[in-house]
């Protein structure tokens, strides 16, 4: 005579009957299958992501030459630029000051001649502003 637990696994195994055990072991292997299917497709992306990176090396420095050498020009162009408005602009103002200081002393002495006056020396005179 057959065991208790030969019986059960000889109906188990028979067509048409139906058990929970088996069902649950079966579900616990695709699940488990899935598991590493899914982990073996991430190691096999993160490697070949790692090769591309690491043969598209001489792509990144050429990437980085080129861009090192517009950022220059980028710079360089607008340092011009700025350069050019700040010293326009202290020119300006240098050449005003310097005309001013002589038109000023120019106008002084001419007042002092047109009033019938001895003028004093041009370098004795004193540009206030």
């Amino acid at each position: 005579m057959m065991s208790n637990e030969t019986t059960e696994e000889a109906t188990s195994l028979q067509p048409g009957r139906h058990d929970e055990n088996n069902d649950t072991v079966a579900i616990r292997k695709a699940t488990l299958a899935t598991i590493l299917a899914g982990v073996a497709v991430a190691v096999v992306l993160g490697i070949g992501g790692y090769l591309f990176g690491k043969n598209s090396g001489e792509d990144l420095e050429a990437a980085r030459a080129t861009g090192t050498t517009a950022g220059r020009a980028v710079g360089e162009k607008r340092g011009d630029i700025r350069g050019f408005r700040a010293g326009f602009a202290k020119g300006k103002s240098l050449g005003f000051a310097v005309s001013y200081n002589q038109a000023y002393k120019i106008a002084y002495l001419d007042a002092w001649e047109e009033a019938g006056l001895d003028a004093p020396p041009k370098k004795d005179v004193k540009v206030s502003r």
